[in-house]
């Protein structure tokens, strides 16, 4: 499925990293995958993964700066700790504790694809699934999802 206008996608700054022809599979995957080779599509996938560093990040909802250090961590982190210890039901106001989840696989067929356990026996392979499944619950849901 191409992109359309509406969902461009900045790559500014990808040519230094993946050169004029890297930059240039890139947006054909974008915008016109059928003409790439299955090779092509694999080469500029991991271009995007490794630009992107991975599909997702942790980003903080309250902004940390100098003047709101103290407020988001110690000390004052310890009042909204003690308003929820006094009523659990409160979490859900003071925290992101009603919308986020954990995306677990352990490596053995995720998406069905076969086995992706390193040679270690870890399923590390399986991450860019999840990574991938985590930002789709954000994308979809506005679910904060952390595999």
């Amino acid at each position: 499925m191409a992109l359309k206008n509406s969902d461009m996608i900045q790559l500014d700054g990808i040519r230094e990293q993946a050169g004029p022809e890297g930059l240039n599979l890139m947006r054909k995957l974008l915008y016109s995958p059928l003409e790439l080779t299955d090779e092509q599509r694999v080469q500029a996938s991991l271009l995007f993964s490794h630009y992107f560093g991975g599909r997702i990040q942790v980003a903080s909802t309250m902004p940390f700066c100098g003047c709101t250090l103290n407020i988001g961590y110690t000390p004052r982190v310890a009042d909204p700790c003690r308003a929820i210890a006094a009523d659990a039901d409160t979490a859900p106001i003071y925290t992101g504790y009603g919308n986020r989840i954990a995306v677990l696989s352990n490596g053995t067929r995720p998406l069905g694809l076969g086995n992706y356990l390193s040679k270690h026996g870890t399923p590390i392979g399986a991450l860019p699934i999840m990574e991938g499944k985590a930002g789709l619950f954000k994308y979809l849901g506005d679910v904060d999802a952390v595999p």
